[in-house]
């Protein structure tokens, strides 16, 4: 039996399958998006071709370009557009011109209409892919090779070469090396992986007096559109051995063997005018040499033979005014200190020394963060300035503006001036310190008069700073105190408040501790000469070519 649908059901049925026929023109588009691709300085692109046609009944008419809009913030006006005829079918010309566009990507629209279209208008979406040329980048500009006076040459380093524009390099190669205006020559050699890009670079330094040399080499390729790029290589040739060292704030300064001063560290302490830390020791500017050095927050000075002060920060350094000759100078914070021949004091901070009241005469001074002590031709100490925690010595913790006699009646053939501390060695070679904990007594104790130090240690030589180093008679360095950054120089950061041996097994001839607060470091020269330092490392004051704190003595360069 066949049963039939309902009338309603065969009338929805017949709606739904059919196709609505249309009633008028309709503006049918070949393609509703097109891309141009150019390069910066290249040709233009050229030009692409949409057909327009009736999708409708009966004839399109007044076929036209209307608006061309932009992408907001983009340059406009790179896009131009033309129909072949006003009616059915016509082709509609696009065109792009670079001009002055950069590199990027561009949009735009561009609007068909049609008299009588159901659909008009009509849009094309551009874009405009404007791309750069091949451009030479390399993965760093400037290499620097860090070498000491006599030693052996240092590793190769790497530089790789790519595209940082589009398209591909051609042609890739090295030009012909340039070094310095009298400087030396012939001690970089450089190759090219032109496959890889990557370029390996040597140097030869066995040779090299100590000093700072550069070399240029020219990066070239055929298509870059900024060929050449220079690649600038520096080489450092440190002291292989000094023979005094100061610790100061953010920069470290030693004297070789022949009074050469060389700084490493902060710019602003170098003394020569560069403008960026220096990883390695650097000479400092103006061929003067020097019996002493001391290093200290802002500046540093030295004495030459005749006991003539010179001071320096970033600059070459200057003369202190006044005409006085020196026999000892210690610098602090923000200010220096010295011994006059015949043994008056005197301390300055803008170069012009003052004397230092009350009479005394003195045979040698230390400088510190905010304190100063020297000692009478007798071995007697006396100590100015702030005390809040005791590091005059005087049983207070009232500063002073005239020096006052550190209590204890003890004689001392040398005294060190730290951040809130101050150390001395007596004529039998026992260490005492005294001010702000810990004093190396053994207690976290902050004490107002010397006192001991623990462990029955026979001393040649000591220094305060934030942390507290010596070396005995025997050349064994020891250190303690707070040991924030490494310091101490035991491999830890653990703090001390006794003497603990310098890891290592070296022996010192003296040891020099800085005074910066939480980051501090020491330096040690051994008896031949060869310069160690340990803790931390913010500008390159540890001088061994890195910004790595290390907690055990490593080798300067």
């Amino acid at each position: 039996m066949i049963r039939l649908l309902p009338a309603a059901i065969l009338v929805a049925l017949s709606a739904c399958t059919t196709t609505e026929t249309p009633t008028a023109p309709e503006i049918a588009l070949q393609v509703s998006a097109v891309t141009f691709t150019a390069t910066v300085g290249g040709p233009n692109p050229g030009t692409q071709v949409v057909t327009v046609r009736n999708g409708g009944i009966g004839r399109l008419s007044a076929l036209a370009v209307g608006t061309i809009t932009y992408a907001v913030s983009q340059p406009t006006g790179w896009l131009s557009a033309s129909l072949s005829d006003t009616t059915d079918p016509a082709n509609l010309t696009l065109s792009a011109t670079t001009g002055a566009l950069t590199p990027g990507t561009y949009t735009a629209r561009v609007y068909i209409t049609a008299n009588g279209a159901e659909n008009s208008p009509q849009t094309i979406d551009v874009t405009f892919r404007v791309n750069a040329l091949p451009a030479i980048q390399l993965s760093q500009s400037s290499v620097a090779f860090y070498a000491v006076a006599g030693g052996s040459n240092p590793s190769g380093q790497d530089v790789d070469v790519s595209n940082g524009g589009d398209g591909t390099l051609t042609g890739l190669a090295l030009g012909a090396i340039t070094y310095g205006s009298g400087q030396p020559t012939g001690w970089l050699g450089a190759t090219l992986d032109a496959a890889t890009g990557r370029i390996t670079l040597f140097s030869n330094a066995s040779t090299l007096p100590t000093g700072s040399d550069t070399a240029t080499i020219p990066v070239l390729a055929t298509n870059a559109t900024n060929s050449p790029q220079s690649l600038t290589v520096a080489l450092t040739v440190s002291p292989s051995t000094f023979s005094m060292v100061s610790s100061g704030w953010w920069n470290t300064c030693a004297l070789t063997q022949t009074g050469a001063p060389f700084c490493w560290g902060k710019a602003t302490g170098l003394g020569n005018g560069m403008t960026s830390p220096s990883l390695v020791p650097v000479a400092v500017a103006g061929g003067l040499t020097f019996t002493t050095l001391s290093a200290g927050g802002s500046f540093a000075c030295g004495l030459t033979t005749a006991g003539a002060a010179y001071c320096w920060s970033g600059a070459s350094p200057v003369a202190v005014s006044g005409g006085l000759t020196f026999t000892s100078i210690g610098v602090g914070y923000y200010w220096a200190c010295g011994v006059a021949v015949g043994g008056a004091a005197y301390c300055w901070q803008y170069n012009t020394p003052a004397p230092v009241p009350g009479g005394l005469t003195f045979t040698s001074i230390s400088a510190g963060y905010s304190h100063s002590c020297a000692l009478t031709p007798t071995g007697q100490a006396y100590c100015w300035g702030d005390n809040v925690s005791g590091q005059l010595g005087n049983n207070s913790t009232t500063g002073s503006d005239v020096p006052v006699a550190v209590v204890g009646g003890l004689t001392f053939q040398s005294l060190s001036t730290g951040v809130y501390n101050t150390c001395g060695v007596t004529t039998t070679g026992a260490a005492y310190c005294w001010g702000q904990a810990p004093v190396g007594d053994g207690t976290d104790v902050s004490r107002l008069a010397p006192v001991p130090v623990a462990g029955g240690l026979t001393f040649a030589s000591i220094s305060a700073g934030f942390n507290i180093c010596g070396v005995t008679t025997a050349g064994a360095g020891y250190c303690w105190g707070m040991n924030s950054s490494g310091e101490i120089g035991d491999g830890t950061t653990i703090a001390r408040n006794r003497p603990t041996p310098v890891s290592g097994g070296l022996t010192f001839a003296t040891i020099s501790e800085s005074s910066m607060l939480n980051a501090s470091r020491s330096c040690g020269i051994t008896p031949a000469g060869a310069l160690y330092c340990w803790g931390a490392n913010y500008y390159g004051e540890l001088g061994n070519g890195t910004t790595v704190t290390s907690l055990v003595p490593v080798r300067t360069q």
